[in-house]
C-alpha cells in the first residue's frame, strides 16, 4: 500500500475513512500553508481512483490507475489550478525549446480560477469513466476562484453527476463563498506535533530543526521551503535583534535576495513576537531571540508597534512585484529604526 504522504497525515486520514463522510461527492480540505493540504487532497483523490485497494484503504501505488495518476495522466481526473501555479510547458526533446502553452504571447498567468476552467468540469462530468469508477476533480486553492467560477461551481454542486467526487482546497476558510462551504464535507487538518514535525524536518537534513519550524509557525513543509532562504532571514534577525546598530540601508542589501514579499513576511513575525512578549505572552518564531525580543518590547510603546505591524501587512500586499526591492525594504527597515527609537 501507498504510505501517507507525510506523517503527520495518518491520524487525519484515518478519521475520514472511518466517518461515513467519506461517501460525500464533495470535500472540502482546510488547512494552514506548510502542512501539505494539497497533498492530503491528491491522495484522497488517487485513493478514489485506486483499483486494487481494499474498500476504504489507501491506493496501492502498484495498480495500472496509481501509474497514470502518479504521472499526471489519468483520464478520470482533472486538477483545476491558476494558470501561474500550472506545471511549465514541455520543453521539445529536440530544439529544447518549451511548447507554446495557453499563455504563449499572452503576459502574466492568471492567479485565479477561471469560469472557462470550472466550465470545462461539466463537460468531463458528462461523459462517462474511462475505468468505470469515479471522475475526480482537485480544485485547489479554491479562494483563488472568481465570483462568478465559484457560482458556477455551486451549481455542479447542488446538482452532482453520478460517481463523482469534487476535492476542494483552501488555506482561507473565510475567502471561500458560504454556500460553497455549506455543500461541502469540511476536512480540518491540525498543525503536525511538534516533536514529530521536529524529527521529519531533521531526516531531510535541516539543521536546527526545532528552530526553523518555530520560525515557520510550527508548519513543516514551509520549514523546509525556508531552507533555501535562511541566510537572508538570519541577516534579517539579527538587524532586527539590534535596533540601536540597525543601518536599512545595509540591512535592505543583505536581505535583497530574499525577495521583498518574504522579508515583509518575515519581519511581521517578529513583529508579532514582540507584541505577544509586549503583552505577557510567549515568544512564538523566534525563541532562540527571546531575550532581544523582551528587551525590544519593554522600551517600545505596544501601540507603536501595532501601528508599524500593520504597516508591514500593507506592503505585503503590493510586495509581489515591488519597482526596487532594494528600496522597497530600506523603507520597511527606515520605520522599524524609528519605532524602536522611541
Amino acid at each position: 500500500m501507498k504510505k501517507y504522504t507525510f506523517p503527520w497525515q495518518k491520524e487525519p486520514w484515518e478519521q475520514w475513512q472511518a466517518g461515513a463522510a467519506r461517501r460525500s461527492h464533495a470535500v472540502l480540505v482546510n488547512a494552514r500553508p506548510g502542512i501539505g493540504a494539497h497533498e492530503f487532497a491528491l491522495f484522497m483523490a488517487q485513493a478514489a481512483l485506486c483499483e486494487a485497494r481494499q474498500h476504504g484503504d489507501r491506493p496501492c501505488g502498484n495498480c495500472a490507475a496509481c501509474g497514470w495518476f502518479e504521472a499526471s495522466n489519468h483520464p478520470d481526473c482533472r486538477v483545476l489550478v491558476p494558470e501561474s501555479m500550472a506545471p511549465e510547458p514541455a520543453a521539445d526533446a529536440e530544439s529544447g525549446e518549451a511548447d507554446d502553452g495557453p499563455q504563449a504571447g499572452r503576459g502574466a498567468p492568471s492567479k485565479v480560477i477561471k469560469i472557462a476552467q470550472v466550465r470545462a468540469l461539466d463537460a468531463f462530468f458528462s461523459v462517462g469513466t474511462h475505468r468505470g469508477g469515479t471522475r475526480v476533480a482537485v480544485i485547489y486553492p479554491c479562494e483563488t476562484l472568481t465570483v462568478e467560477s465559484a457560482n458556477r461551481l455551486l451549481k455542479t454542486l447542488e446538482e452532482p453527476a453520478p460517481d463523482t467526487l469534487i476535492i476542494c482546497v483552501t488555506h482561507r476558510l473565510d475567502a471561500v463563498l458560504p454556500t460553497l462551504r455549506s455543500r461541502c464535507t469540511r476536512v480540518d487538518l491540525p498543525l503536525p506535533e511538534t516533536g514529530g514535525a521536529v524529527a521529519w524536518l531533521a531526516g531531510q537534513g535541516v539543521d536546527n530543526a526545532a528552530d526553523a519550524l518555530a520560525e515557520a509557525g510550527g508548519a513543516p513543509l514551509l520549514a523546509l521551503e525556508q531552507q533555501a532562504s535562511a541566510e537572508y532571514r538570519q541577516a534579517l534577525v539579527a538587524g532586527l535583534a539590534h535596533p540601536a546598530r540597525l543601518d536599512p540601508v545595509a540591512l535592505a542589501e543583505r536581505c535583497e535576495k530574499g525577495g521583498a514579499e518574504a522579508v515583509c513576511l518575515w519581519t511581521s513575525r517578529w513583529l508579532s513576537d514582540l507584541l505577544l512578549c509586549g503583552n505577557g505572552g510567549k515568544v512564538r518564531y523566534h525563541p532562540r531571540e527571546s531575550q532581544a525580543i523582551e528587551r525590544i518590547a519593554q522600551s517600545v510603546p505596544l501601540a507603536a508597534l501595532d501601528g508599524l505591524l500593520r504597516r508591514v501587512a500593507s506592503r505585503r500586499r503590493t510586495a509581489e512585484h515591488p519597482l526596487n526591492v532594494r528600496l522597497f525594504l530600506e523603507e520597511i527597515f527606515i520605520d522599524y529604526a524609528r519605532v524602536t527609537a522611541q
